[in-house]
């Protein structure tokens, strides 16, 4: 009888196992084949950002066909603090480059966006010792700069270059076809165990 008893009870047991675990199954089965898609989506949402990148502008030249404004490939520094470690180590490592104050570069950090632009337009070696301390969360996005030979010589017709494209003269005038096409690229932050630069 009592051997009955632990008979039944262990098959009522796993009976109440098979059925959980069967339930269990069924669930990640529903998530990973029904619903990827939709949860795939979800996640992209979440994790990445759509950002947008500048065409090279087209050179603005005098009818003798000297440039009066040309375009020079630059990189843009960029940062994601979630996905960066210690805000006051990298604050600290990049001030001297770029000549910030550490101050300045760890409110950015900690501001709570999860995208921040660091420094615009930054000289080929600037970028190249960013790129040299490989932290996380940090990045370089190609953004032309824009160069005026002859400085304030004819700045008045020919006018000047910001963030958004054309601000004055024929920068502002012809900006759609100085400025040709943009493309769109997502910022995905990389592990924490890799450099991003």
């Amino acid at each position: 009888m009592k051997d009955a008893a632990v008979r039944t009870r262990v098959l009522l047991l796993a009976a109440v196992l098979a059925v959980v675990f069967g339930g269990l199954t069924g669930r990640l089965a529903w998530l990973m084949i029904i619903k990827h898609g939709d949860l795939a989506q979800i996640a992209e949402r979440q994790y990445s950002r759509t950002v947008v990148l500048r065409a090279q502008r087209g050179p603005i030249v005098d009818r003798q066909g000297a440039a009066l404004a040309t375009s020079s490939p630059a990189e843009s520094l960029f940062a994601q603090p979630r996905v960066m470690g210690d805000p006051v180590r990298v604050a600290a490592r990049l001030a001297p480059l770029l000549g910030v104050p550490e101050s300045e570069i760890h409110a950015q950090l900690t501001g709570g966006r999860p995208f921040v632009w660091i420094r615009r337009k930054l000289p080929p070696a600037t970028a190249a010792a960013v790129k040299a301390l490989r932290e996380p969360g940090l990045g370089l996005l190609p953004e032309p700069l824009r160069l005026y030979p002859n400085r304030e010589l004819a700045a008045h017709v020919v006018g000047f270059e910001g963030v958004d494209g054309g601000l004055e003269g024929v920068e502002r005038s012809f900006n759609e076809t100085l400025a040709r096409s943009r493309r769109r690229t997502r910022s995905r932050p990389r592990s924490r165990a890799r450099g991003s630069c």
